[in-house]
């Protein structure tokens, strides 16, 4: 996929995902921090943890004490992921899963629910700073509006001429 870069809530810290590592840099000076494995990261809101995929299995790490704990096994490859600014959940899009997205119980209490609404890859997802709304942008040139806490789908906003890839 195509590299991301990820700030830090504190802006203190780059994350750079490139070839199926995260690499981590300090801000300004980009002196190398550390790196693992992984693709699509998200921050929580404090900057705690980081929630992101290896290959299909989904992580949290806590970055205090770098403990890695997998909540979730994707059916494929994660093409996007967003992190609710709660921390609590975490939406998944898969490859090669057409239009389903997947909805994660970070903690691991509640079963993840998956909701199909898109035809095509959903590859851009990004909840609102409330975390009432999460958008996903997708292949068929839709952009979804979904209500975030009950996952259900308000609107499929058409318009767009080619697929869209982030939001």
């Amino acid at each position: 996929g195509k590299p991301r870069i990820v700030f830090s809530p504190d802006g203190q810290t780059l994350v750079f995902e490139e070839k199926g590592k995260l690499h981590l840099y300090a801000v300004p000076s980009l002196q190398s921090v550390t790196h693992w494995p992984g693709f699509r990261p998200a921050y929580s809101k404090d900057g705690s943890a980081m929630v992101y995929a290896l290959t299909n299995r989904l992580v949290r790490r806590n970055l205090v004490t770098g403990q890695e704990v997998q909540f979730g096994e994707a059916e494929d490859g994660v093409a996007a992921l967003a992190l609710s600014p709660d921390g609590r959940t975490v939406v998944t899009s898969g490859s090669n899963s057409g239009g389903t997205m997947t909805f994660w119980d970070v903690l691991g209490q509640v079963p993840p629910v998956k909701v199909e609404k898109h035809t095509d890859t959903v590859e851009g997802l990004d909840f609102s700073p409330d975390g009432q709304t999460l958008a996903s942008a997708s292949w068929e040139a839709k952009l979804g509006l979904w209500n975030g806490k009950e996952r259900r789908n308000l609107d499929l906003l058409r318009g767009h001429k080619v697929h869209m890839s982030s939001v």
